[in-house]
């Protein structure tokens, strides 16, 4: 039963975010769905229980389950990577490398990796899923010194950070940047979303543990996919406050 429900969890959760539920609507009820995808009541309960612990959906008594997001929530009181993160909500995160190019870094990449714009590193552009869902496109700019990591790298890649930690290179996640910017054609052929329309961005640089730059990212989102939650300094304990 175990793939079983969350197969069925992860399609009704790709339903509420595509917008077929609205928050503060109802599920079907748990008989309806039961018979919708040919299983048993307690396997649509496992179902909605996993997509309760994701923040997702909650039982309201004499209602049924009742939306709560649409959205899945990404906090930074512990920074973690992508798939990381995902592993932690119950989720599968995967990667796909589409490109990687030898490139000079931009200004903004250079200033991360306190290298110069004449140097030369490398571009890998790779597209992240949640699920199989494809929800970010991710530029990631690594220096030279790393190339024979980087070329290591297989296309599916569900984590960079796990394959470099494989390899013997310790990463801790830095500074985080989030704003947004308008899709370029890239963006809109690869998250499916037209040109200029609004994503979230985040821009992180990792490092390793002694503070030597390992690379720069650019992340992109589709909108509605992701909500970054950031915590208040009173709530986080002494140790959580300094990360």
């Amino acid at each position: 039963m175990t793939a079983k429900y969350r197969d069925i969890a992860s399609r009704i959760g790709t339903r509420i975010h595509q917008g077929e539920f609205s928050i503060g609507s109802s599920l079907p009820a748990e008989m309806a769905l039961a018979s919708e995808f040919a299983v048993s009541r307690s396997t649509i309960r496992s179902a909605l229980a996993l997509l309760e612990r994701k923040g997702v959906v909650a039982p309201v008594r004499g209602t049924g389950w009742v939306i709560r997001s649409t959205s899945q929530t990404q906090g930074f009181a512990h920074l973690m990577g992508f798939a990381q993160w995902a592993q932690s909500r119950g989720m599968q995160g995967g990667g796909e490398i589409l490109e990687r190019v030898r490139a000079h870094p931009s200004a903004a990449e250079a200033r991360d990796l306190r290298i110069s714009t004449r140097d030369h590193g490398y571009r890998v552009l790779r597209v992240r899923t949640l699920d199989a869902r494809i929800v970010m496109l991710e530029r990631t700019y690594f220096p030279e010194w790393l190339a024979g990591h980087v070329f290591d790298l297989p296309v599916a890649t569900p984590s960079i950070v796990q394959s470099f930690g494989a390899s013997g290179v310790s990463v801790a996640l830095g500074r985080h940047l989030i704003d947004s910017v308008a899709a370029n054609s890239v963006d809109a052929t690869t998250l499916g979303v037209r040109r200029s329309s609004p994503l979230t961005r985040v821009r992180h640089v990792a490092v390793t543990q002694d503070g030597r730059p390992l690379w720069s990212n650019d992340d992109r989102y589709v909108p509605g996919t992701i909500v970054f939650e950031v915590l208040a300094a009173s709530q986080l304990s002494p140790g959580e406050a300094q990360q």
